[in-house]
């Protein structure tokens, strides 16, 4: 069945984008944090909540947890204190983020530089076509 086959494929295409980081090698829902944590700190400018990254995520306070403890560990993030409410502890990055992203992007140059310009689009068309079914299948 093609979905079998493609699930295969997906998992190989993401094990390529997996960056390495000077401590260690970085698991796959440790970049979801830290690209989560990129994101929002490129859009607001801003440090994030732990609730406001686990609900970005889809996942439970008690499933991130461990994750941000590891993510604490190889020195990629921090929790302070949140200095306009002291009962909040917020997420910063600790590590470049352009840093981070540039090792990603420089990695997607070099793949998409395979294709052709029709197939580059075809394939931005229909990673827009499923992240939207996607987005609109979670609300």
């Amino acid at each position: 069945m093609i979905y079998k086959e493609l699930l295969i494929e997906l998992h190989r295409f993401l094990f390529w984008f997996k960056p390495k980081h000077k401590k260690s090698e970085l698991s796959l829902a440790e970049i979801m944090v830290l690209t989560v944590l990129y994101k929002e700190q490129c859009s607001t400018k801003q440090d994030i909540l732990p609730s406001k990254l686990s609900e970005e995520l889809g996942l439970s306070r008690s499933a991130l947890s461990p994750i941000l403890n590891e993510l604490e560990k190889k020195g990629c993030i921090e929790r302070i204190l949140d200095e306009h409410d002291r009962r909040q502890i917020i997420i910063r990055l600790k590590i470049n983020p352009d840093e981070f992203m540039q090792e990603r992007k420089d990695k997607i140059v070099e793949v998409m530089s395979s294709l052709s310009q029709e197939e580059s689009i075809q394939f931005l068309n229909l990673l827009k076509k499923i992240n939207e079914k996607l987005e609109n299948t979670n609300d």
